[in-house]
């Protein structure tokens, strides 16, 4: 089974936006970082509107 969920990392630790559901303590995971700043929006098909939804509903820089 594979569940995603987003989060933060801050000060060595990811703080999840959102609880996983039926996800056991203990379970292992894998993070992958993300940098929304270096994503070239139109080399994959995404004009301005669309990005600009994007970026409404992306975490803000913290």
């Amino acid at each position: 089974m594979l569940t995603s969920v987003e989060g933060i990392y801050r000060n060595g630790r990811v703080e999840l936006t959102e609880q996983p559901i039926d996800v056991d303590k203990g379970t292992r995971v894998i993070v992958t970082f993300i940098r929304l700043n270096g994503i070239d929006l139109a080399s994959q098909g995404i004009n301005e509107a669309q990005a600009e939804i994007l970026r409404s509903r992306s975490i803000p820089n913290v």
